[in-house]
């Protein structure tokens, strides 16, 4: 399918169970390099982020959402996202012990990156917390991914700490405070 092909109106919903492959698959392109010797693995870290997602829809924990975003009349999976209410792992100063809605594994078909879906997959999550009575979200994202963080800022995320591991990247700890839809 062709980025050109792209419709102005995409369906943004909840995965099904029978989607949850399609959307491990992305996800692992979208987070693993593929074009290197990961590509001998690939089945199998595919396979394991499909089990997560399998066993965390079946869970059916309250807050807990897996979201994509379909081509209407193909049915093709173009992105996919992760909510879930997660204690979180920083060193921002919160109420430790409280969960609080964590946005992950956002990604889009590279195909269609950069038009727009990653921000309305993030803009339905949103809109579902609302829903549910949680008044904010936060999210990860590596220093290093300057494009994703353009994209937060844009919709409102603010930088709430910097989490360094001398081991691992450097992650940033962002947050927006949502507002109803009124």
């Amino acid at each position: 399918m062709s980025a050109s092909l792209l419709p102005r109106s995409l369906e943004f919903r909840q995965a099904q169970t029978n989607e949850l492959e399609a959307a491990a698959a992305l996800i692992c392109q979208s987070f693993y390099a593929l074009d290197t010797l990961l590509f001998l693995v690939a089945p199998l870290i595919q396979w394991g982020i499909w089990q997560d997602l399998n066993q965390r829809q079946r869970q059916g924990k309250q807050g807990y959402g897996c979201f994509i975003a379909t081509h209407p009349q193909t049915a093709h999976l173009l992105g996919v996202v992760e909510v879930e209410l997660r204690l979180l792992e920083s060193n921002f100063p919160y109420k430790k012990g409280i969960p609080r809605p964590y946005l992950s594994n956002l990604a889009v078909h590279p195909d269609y990156r950069r038009q727009g879906i990653g921000q309305q997959l993030i803009q339905t999550v949103e809109a579902w917390l609302i829903q549910h009575q949680h008044p904010e979200v936060y999210l990860h994202v590596l220093a290093s991914n300057t494009i994703a963080q353009g994209l937060y800022q844009q919709l409102g995320y603010q930088l709430r700490a910097t989490d360094a591991h001398w081991l691992l990247p450097t992650r940033l700890l962002l947050s927006k405070t949502l507002s109803s839809l009124a």
